[in-house]
Formats: structure tokens, sequence, C-alpha cells
């Protein structure tokens, strides 16, 4: 029963610590969504632009998601729908310019109800 106890609070912990390691949260609404195919990037431009990004983020109208990534195909379909339909996204970022050299990097997102 101790080591239950343990491995689900080592679980908890760790999904604690997962989200409270992101460097921003944005709701907001993409306004574009454009595809590097050379580089596999998907850029995410979010409405109104002017996000806070580490200091490492030269452009700030944007975030990147590197297509070579785990789960690559569902951020598109979902990130593409999201922008399809209007809806708000909450972005989560990693607060380091880690998929492209001068733009924050896209941790994980939620499509708002």
């Amino acid at each position: 029963m101790i080591r239950k106890t343990s491995a689900l609070t080592a679980l908890l912990l760790g999904l604690l610590t997962a989200q409270s390691a992101a460097a921003a949260i944005y709701t907001t609404q993409i306004s574009r969504l454009l595809f590097f195919e050379r580089d596999s990037l998907l850029y995410i431009y979010v409405q109104g632009g002017g996000l806070n990004g580490p200091t490492c983020a030269t452009q700030n109208e944007y975030l990147v998601y590197s297509l070579s990534r785990p789960r690559a195909k569902e951020y598109v379909a979902g990130l593409s729908l999201a922008f399809a339909s209007n809806r708000t996204v909450t972005f989560w970022t990693t607060g380091a310019c880690t998929d492209q050299n001068g733009s924050d990097t896209l941790d994980y997102f939620r499509i708002e109800p």
C-alpha cells in the first residue's frame, strides 16, 4: 500500500511540476497557421500578437512547433480545427527557443469550450 501511495504521489507531483514549469500561458485565438516544410515547423500566429516571450525570442507574434516532435499530427489537427472554427485556445510554452532560435516553443495547448 505504501508503494502505491508513493507512486501516486510521485505521479501527481510530476503532473503539477510539468504544468508549473511552463514559461508562459496565453489564451487567445489563432489568426494564422503557417507550415514551413523545409524546416518542418508550424508557426502559430495569435490574435493581436505581442506575446511576452522569453529573452531568446526576437519574434513575439507567433509560437513555433516542430513537426518532427511527438504527437505532431495531433497538434496540427487540433490547431487547424481551432483555427478553422475561430475557437479560443490556451497555449503553454516552454519558455525557451527550442524548435527555432528567436521564437518561443509551444509545449501544449487546450481548445476552450
